[in-house]
């Protein structure tokens, strides 16, 4: 006797082995379950099994074609040991609970003893607790999937109010800039100046609200190039020394030759900050003047710590106000900002970037007397082998008496808006370049194919066929046309994002043209692809000459 009692309490312990092992660890609750409920039947002796969670419908039924056999919940006995309930075939269901989950039935040609039905308590235990665990697996799956695709959609949002505002936006810029151009008269000057400062500033506010939205939805991205720090802050002395002088202001940069020739770093958002924080100093300020003074300290490793601190002598900031002044919508004073004008983005945007940069951004300020706003920030060395180089845009555009800019272009302008099309055929025409419109994409490839253009100006939201659709199509159709000079194909978007530009490469454009159209860059454009064009019709020339 005792023998027998020891092999069945081993046989007990090796069932209640086997049936732990076959719980396993997947996290995905039916797949769990098709490989352990199996398993189970066939170490109980059983032919069928099914596993409930709460009274719904099962879960899993084992074998399938037993579920139109299976009793309804209400006619179920309660478990409890040696409970069972005849089966439509002469079998009996047992059932026992899963605490927490719901419950498991098998069934056999007669009850398991219970003795058995004891031992399996702690693996239905068991069991729940994995059940139990996939479910909240799969829920935190299915947020996750849910957060990902609200992301998604909101980026596109944030894509189309990016282009659906800042498409019109721009054609009113353009077309008060045309219309500067366009008087001598004084009053109207002064009248269309005032209009195309609320333009561009209304653009500086969309641009706010969407880097602030992409920085909550997490999509901010920042770029490691290598840049001169010296040339960025001439840039900004220059580009904001207009602004100071219509204030009587004075504006002194400092430092400037502490600072190393070539770093590793994202310049634009180092540029929009400073620009940012220049900009607020000056708006601020009545009387006196701003300054940006540079320190750079040589750290290990060849990197650099820079301060780049913007003081000015302005209204000042009240101690209250100083705590919570990077906080997004936060604009301080009601009377200052409604004075001067202020959203309360700019700094919020600023801090993010910084510290996105890994540095930081701290403001000092005694009201009555001005502000300092200083930007701590590392920068990476750039060595001689790694430097980039800098894209064409970043080279000055030549005078008008050079060779190239005396050279008409073909110029194939894919775009659809029609304010925005009447802007760019002014600047096109007037500097004596041939003009072809496309309404759409696919219009854009068929002429492109039929012509070839000297420049293609490529809208990125079109209908039928985007920008990157109809570039991606022509440079498919340009591997089959051997001997033929590729396209210069330049983007135009009203896209606020930096990584639009990662986009147009990858389609296999040659720049970017952000709207509005700045008239720089795009003489920038127009230069590089007049050099192109020379160097092609020289090369042609001597083809020719060789030949003869």
């Amino acid at each position: 006797m005792p023998e027998q009692l020891l092999r069945r309490n081993l046989a007990i312990v090796s069932l209640q082995y086997e049936l732990a092992l076959s719980i396993g660890q997947d996290l995905h609750l039916e797949p769990m379950l098709r490989r352990f409920v199996p398993t189970a039947l066939k170490l109980l002796g059983a032919r069928a099994g099914a596993v409930w969670e709460g009274d719904a419908a099962p879960v899993l039924v084992y074998p399938a074609r037993v579920r139109k056999h299976l009793p309804p919940p209400q006619d179920w006995p309660p478990p409890a040991l040696g409970a069972a309930r005849p089966a439509h075939d002469g079998g009996v269901w047992q059932r026992a609970a899963l605490p927490g989950f719901g419950w498991i039935a098998w069934l056999r040609s007669q009850p398991v003893d219970d003795d058995v039905e004891r031992a399996l308590s702690p693996i239905w235990q068991r069991l729940a607790l994995a059940c139990r665990a996939c479910r909240q697996h799969e829920q935190t799956e299915e947020l996750r999937a849910r957060a990902e695709a609200a992301n998604v959609a909101r980026g596109q949002f944030l894509a189309n109010m990016s282009h659906e505002i800042r498409t019109p936006l721009s054609g009113v810029v353009g077309m008060l800039e045309l219309a500067l151009d366009q008087t001598a008269e004084p009053a109207l000057r002064e009248t269309l100046a005032t209009a195309l400062g609320a333009a561009r500033h209304l653009i500086d506010i969309v641009n706010d609200i969407l880097d602030l939205s992409k920085i909550e939805a997490g999509r901010l991205e920042l770029r490691n190039e290598s840049f001169d720090p010296r040339a960025l802050l001439r840039d900004i002395e220059g580009a904001m020394q207009a602004s100071a002088r219509l204030k009587g202001l004075t504006l002194t940069v400092q430092g400037g030759e502490a600072l190393p020739p070539r770093v590793r770093g994202d310049a634009t958002r180092l540029r929009q900050v400073l620009f940012n924080l220049v900009g607020n100093a000056i708006k601020f300020t009545d009387r006196g003047g701003v300054t940006l003074a540079v320190r750079a300290e040589p750290q290990p490793h060849g990197r650099w710590r820079t301060e780049w601190a913007v003081h000015d002598t302005g209204i000042g900031i009240p101690p209250a106000h100083l705590a919570r002044i990077f906080d997004p919508f936060v604009q301080g004073e009601g009377a200052a900002n409604r004075r001067y004008g202020c959203t309360g983005l700019g700094l919020a945007i600023s801090r993010e970037l910084v510290q996105r940069m890994g540095g930081a951004l701290t403001v000092q300020s005694t009201p009555g007397q001005g502000s300092t706003f200083t930007v701590t920030l590392p920068l990476a060395p750039a060595e001689p082998a790694q430097d980039v180089i800098l894209p064409p845009t970043a080279a000055p555009a030549p005078a008008s008496g050079d060779a190239e800019a005396a050279l008409p272009l073909d110029i194939l302008v894919a775009e659809d808006h029609p304010v925005n099309r009447r802007v760019i055929e002014a600047l096109l025409t007037r500097a004596g370049h041939r003009v072809t419109f496309a309404d759409d994409g696919r219009a854009a490839v068929a002429l492109a194919q039929q012509r070839a253009f000297d420049l293609v100006l490529m809208d990125m939201q079109m209908p039928e066929v985007d920008g990157l659709q109809a570039t991606e199509a022509l440079r498919r159709w340009e591997t089959t046309q051997p001997g033929r000079a590729p396209l210069r194909i330049v983007a135009l978007t009203a896209n606020a994002f930096g990584e639009d530009r990662e986009r147009c490469l990858a389609a296999g454009m040659n720049g970017f043209l952000a709207k509005p159209i700045e008239r720089a860059a795009l003489q920038q454009v127009l230069a590089d692809a007049q050099r192109a064009k020379r160097l092609r019709v020289s090369a042609s020339a001597s083809q020719n000459a060789a030949s003869a």
